[in-house]
Order: structure tokens, then C-alpha cells, then sequence
């Protein structure tokens, strides 16, 4: 979507309803954008919907300018 990607694997946690620590492998996608417009932006969150859906997520997460978004 802008040119380029790096993806890194790593181990993601977090706390289930019953406070339980559940861990799962994670990849964390980096692409830097200079020009982030609007429609940009709405199709970054369209795609990690979609990869929410596909992967049978309960939410993925965006981090844009330093701030932290989940998308449910």
C-alpha cells in the first residue's frame, strides 16, 4: 500500500475474560507513509478488518504517529 514492508515475529500476550495470560505468535507489519491521507487511512483499517475476519481475531491493532488503535 506504500511501497514497502517489513514484517518481524514475535510472541504476543494478553488477558483473556477469565484473567488468564493467553500468548500466541504475532507478526508486526511496519510501512511508513509520508503522505496519509484520509482514504489512506480508511483503507489501512478496511485491510486490518479484514485480517481481523480472516484470522479470527477478537481485535488487531494500529499504531499510527505513535498511538495505539485496536480495531474490533
Amino acid at each position: 500500500m506504500f511501497g514497502g514492508a517489513t514484517a518481524v515475529d514475535g510472541t504476543g500476550a494478553w488477558l483473556s475474560d477469565e484473567d488468564q495470560l493467553v500468548k500466541e505468535k504475532v507478526t508486526i507489519v511496519y510501512s511508513f507513509a509520508e503522505d496519509l491521507d484520509k482514504k489512506k487511512i480508511k483503507d489501512v483499517v478496511a485491510y486490518a478488518k479484514s485480517l481481523k475476519e480472516e484470522m479470527k481475531q477478537s481485535s488487531v491493532s494500529l499504531e499510527v504517529n505513535g498511538k495505539m488503535y485496536f480495531i474490533e
